[in-house]
């Protein structure tokens, strides 16, 4: 039994590194060596290089202006974004092979990276599936959008997905459960994007008393954290300093209150951010305790701790590709086997097809706010009818059992 489940991981194994060598050379081939684009992955690059070739700090003004010549040809302006590199060093752990490649392979490189982890993801997740719907898994525009400009977005999502497919298991080694442990550290790297996911994760392992998690993530904080301060010595005051700068200069524009502006209310006003903030923790609390009695089916909890992030996330350029996590609810929703694959369809149709007919309706010139906007609308709507339906249910089951006691 062991060497049979050793000789399935050394096929899946092969199976994914031959993927990965093909899809880089075939897209630096066909692809990077003619059009150079990339824009987030440019930084990670230089930022990777400063370390790797140059012993420099990626934080460094030198690398922040190599950056700048690389996506603008010039010095950033100062009312432009600084595309200064804005995460721990560590991260850039993943993206150093790429750091000795000349830029077309190193995109090809990224971009390879990026489609084999997501669709490994989601087929480490979701066996039930059409086939159509793995197919066209690429026109999700999260997914287009992160292969295409290297956002570290489309990563951390597939690492989420690989979490919960994971820690799902009925029966996982203790080997599986640290290594959950050491990816959410990992993934922790973008905390306004994962950290709701990773308390949901934290959580379902204290339920269920899988404490070798727990420590794998300590083990994976402490493991990531030296290997940051080794690669930089002044990282964290470093780190502080330069996200404090990039609050400034980042536009802040929640969909939330492009949706509560339709409707005159003004976001900014602080009563109306005191009395949602109210909503969404009293919101948050119930769900959560709905769920950890049983009461509440996990992509529901899921949807709603992403929903309420991604409704107030402020930066309106990386929006889209952070909304990756959509993904995640929708996946665990699809391996019920009560759903059809009409109702899987359908929705996944509109998932793909409504930010990009906003985005050829309102592009003028730039991408426009309304396709992350409009794929947020779809999630709301999925979710509301997703809860609404479970509600039904619920209410239907404690009907019968009341007339069961009464006929008894």
């Amino acid at each position: 039994m062991a060497n049979l489940q050793c000789t399935h991981r050394l096929r899946i194994l092969g199976i994914v590194l031959f993927s990965f060598a093909f899809l880089m050379v075939g897209l630096k081939l066909l692809v990077t060596s003619a059009i150079s684009f990339g824009a987030d992955f440019s930084i990670y690059w230089q930022a990777s290089r400063a370390i790797v070739l140059r012993g420099a700090s990626p934080y460094a003004e030198s690398t922040t202006q190599l950056i700048q010549q690389g996506i603008y040809g010039r010095l950033a302006r100062a009312g432009e974004d600084q595309v200064r590199y804005a995460y721990p060093p560590y991260s850039l752990l993943i993206i150093f092979p790429s750091a000795f490649l000349t830029y077309p392979w190193a995109q090809a490189y990224w971009m390879a990276v990026n489609l084999v982890l997501i669709f490994g993801a989601v087929l480490s997740q979701s066996k039930r599936l059409p086939v159509w719907w793995i197919g066209t898994l690429v026109f999700f525009y999260p997914i287009s959008r992160g292969v295409i400009l290297g956002q570290f977005a489309l990563m951390l999502g597939a690492c989420l997905i690989f979490l919960y497919a994971l820690l799902s298991q009925k029966s996982p080694s203790p080997a599986a459960l640290w290594g959950a442990g050491i990816l959410m550290a990992w993934t922790a790297m973008k905390p306004h994007l994962a950290g709701l996911v990773l308390l949901f994760y934290l959580l379902d392992s204290i339920r269920q008393r899988r404490w070798a998690v727990l420590y794998g993530l300590a083990a994976g904080c402490l493991l990531f954290a030296g290997i940051s301060w080794l690669l930089v010595p002044t990282w964290v005051t470093d780190w502080i300093h330069l996200i404090r700068e990039y609050v400034g200069y980042v536009p802040n524009q929640p969909i939330l209150g492009s949706w509560l502006a339709l409707l005159g209310i003004d976001f900014s006003i602080i009563g109306v951010k005191v009395g949602l903030g109210i909503l969404a923790l009293g919101g948050t609390v119930w769900a959560v305790l709905a769920w950890w009695r049983g009461k509440l089916p996990d992509f529901l909890a899921l949807g709603w701790l992403i929903l309420e992030v991604q409704l107030v996330n402020p930066n309106p350029n990386s929006l889209l590709s952070d909304q990756i996590v959509f993904l995640l609810p929708l996946l665990v929703w699809s391996m019920q086997s009560s759903v059809r694959n009409w109702m899987k369809g359908g929705w996944w149709v509109a998932f793909v097809i409504v930010p990009w007919a906003l985005f050829a309706i309102y592009l003028q010139g730039k991408e426009p706010y309304q396709a992350a906007s409009g794929l947020a609308l779809v999630f709301t709507l999925w979710f509301g009818a997703r809860l609404l339906d479970h509600w039904v249910r619920q209410h239907r089951v404690r009907q019968n059992s009341l007339i069961e006691e009464a006929q008894v």
